[in-house]
């Protein structure tokens, strides 16, 4: 029976897809040496087919291991039990969804992107070119609606037939020398996905560092350069918001009006005159908005983690009662850093 896993952000609705794909067949555990709970079933097109075995991953931002469901899913996926990927995107948050997913393309594992929430970005006025996303990043894509459960089986179709074939990781960041002197380190050691670990020693990750030891080293010492974190996390924002521009268009385009609130602070945050001043009042020991990866903060009595994510920051609330709040944050006086 084949393997696939859905990954996606908090919110994609990569829950109600696993649902709608697995019905009453559903198994529940947990992840060994967590409390994080196993989501798994199997999809079935007819009743007699053998069927695809779905694992439903934890809803995560990036790959960078902050949090045990963050490290969860990305062991998971460069276990090489899974056969295939299915990257679950929301439809009107396009951008922010496919940071994540550009992570996950630099996996040697075949790729589907699932576009959910179709019908949504068509109520927002939204237009989205699934065939230039497709083009731009070499993989299949198609348009879903999991709650409505439309598309659903085409999008297995794909999914089925990527998991019979081989993909290498591809890269989309405008550091070929660096990134291939890395990923040769790793080839030479005998790593498997060796241009994702490669991009991870880049990026002084610490769980990269205590996997691989000899060959973070040996990373280090042939790309001495400490800012490799934020020039990637800057190359990925570039190379995302241009392949956006080309294949979403309406909604926001069309006028203020029609700007989210997190959209129209994400144009001051971001801007490049005067975006800085958005985050002006950092938190002590902080210099940089490049810095802000996981600072825990207080507000009222609610604690909250920010996290950086595409564009902008996320906040999350620590108590675990509550949703996530996924609109980027500026930074203010009084906030605290938590002790």
């Amino acid at each position: 029976m084949k393997t696939i896993a859905l990954i996606g952000n908090p919110n994609s609705g990569k829950t109600t897809l696993f649902n709608a794909l697995t019905g009453a067949s559903e198994y529940v555990g947990n992840w060994p040496g967590v409390t994080v709970e196993r989501h798994e079933g199997v999809y079935r097109a007819k009743r007699k087919d053998e069927g695809i075995r779905i694992v439903d991953l934890p809803g995560i931002y990036s790959l960078s291991p902050y949090t045990p469901e963050e490290e969860i899913s990305r062991s998971y996926l460069l276990s090489g039990e899974p056969e295939a990927a299915i990257c679950v995107l929301d439809a009107t948050n396009l951008e922010r969804n496919l940071y994540l997913a550009l992570q996950v393309l630099e996996m040697d594992i075949p790729v589907v992107l699932a576009v959910n929430m179709m019908d949504a970005a068509e109520a927002a006025g939204l237009r989205i070119d699934l065939h230039s996303l497709s083009e731009a990043l070499g993989v299949p894509c198609v348009g879903i609606s999991a709650l409505r459960e439309r598309n659903l089986d085409a999008l297995m179709k794909l999914a089925s037939k990527a998991a019979e074939s081989k993909r290498r990781g591809e890269c989309f960041l405008k550091f070929e020398s660096d990134i291939d002197r890395a990923k040769r380190v790793y080839e030479d050691a005998g790593a498997s996905n060796p241009l994702f670990h490669a991009i991870k020693a880049l990026e002084r990750d610490e769980l990269e560092q205590k996997e691989n030891p000899k060959a973070y080293e040996e990373t280090i010492a042939c790309c001495p350069n400490p800012d490799y974190e934020s020039k990637i996390a800057d190359a990925r924002y570039r190379f995302l918001s241009s392949i956006c521009k080309k294949a979403v268009k309406g909604g926001a385009a069309k006028g203020r009006d029609k700007l989210s609130l997190s959209d129209r602070i994400d144009k001051v945050g971001r801007h490049p005159h005067h975006g800085g001043a958005a985050v002006r009042h950092l938190p002590p020991g902080v210099r940089d908005r490049s810095a802000l990866h996981r600072i825990d903060l207080h507000r009222g009595d609610r604690q909250y983690l920010v996290r950086r994510g595409i564009p902008g920051l996320h906040l999350e609330d620590r108590r675990g009662d509550l949703p996530a709040l996924r609109r980027p944050v500026l930074l203010r006086r009084g906030h605290q850093r938590a002790r």
